[in-house]
């Protein structure tokens, strides 16, 4: 088992997208359903990021940080511990995910890029739109869409906004 998905009661919707090669999808979970997985396996077969609303985490039962948007699972406390995790959806709320698994067992390197209404950012390279909608060079990108740009160009949030940059190229 790596997932197991309760209690959804055929209200989880799944959407795929393709960001520069990488399988990515966006998995929308109803309040009230919870996830086991299997901490061993998940770390290295799975990169996700949660985009909207919020879950309780737990390892081996123990409560730990919520999930809220901008946690990236690379950059968590538990990366590379086994165990089980325990995820508790409180309030209806949107992961996305790139398995290594539809990904010719890779994952790619990403930096997140967390922006308020407002905000500008030197961008230059290849991005996906994880929440919000973001101006760069006069054409918008809202969320679950990718974007990239040869030479540095300056973006501008037009809402919050959850940026992943894409660091390596999808090997084909």
């Amino acid at each position: 088992m790596i997932e197991t998905l309760y209690n959804a009661q055929g209200q989880d919707e799944t959407r795929v997208r393709r960001a520069f090669g990488w399988v990515v999808t966006f998995r929308d979970f109803p309040v009230g359903c919870y996830q086991t997985v299997d901490g061993d396996s998940m770390m290295t077969q799975a990169l996700t990021c949660f985009t909207k609303g919020r879950a309780e985490f737990y390892l081996d039962g123990e409560r730990r940080g919520d999930r809220v948007p901008g946690i990236l699972s690379s950059e968590h406390d538990i990366v590379g511990q086994g165990g089980t995790f325990t995820i508790k959806y409180v309030e209806p709320t949107t992961r996305l995910c790139i398995p290594a698994k539809i990904n010719k067992n890779r994952l790619p390197n990403v930096k997140k890029k967390i922006l308020q209404a407002g905000d500008t950012l030197n961008v230059s390279g290849k991005y996906l739109v994880c929440l919000g909608t973001i101006e760069v060079n006069g054409k918008v990108f809202e969320e679950e869409r990718s974007f990239f740009t040869t030479e540095p160009r300056t973006a501008t949030a037009l809402k919050p906004t959850i940026l992943l940059q894409f660091l390596d190229d999808y090997a084909a």
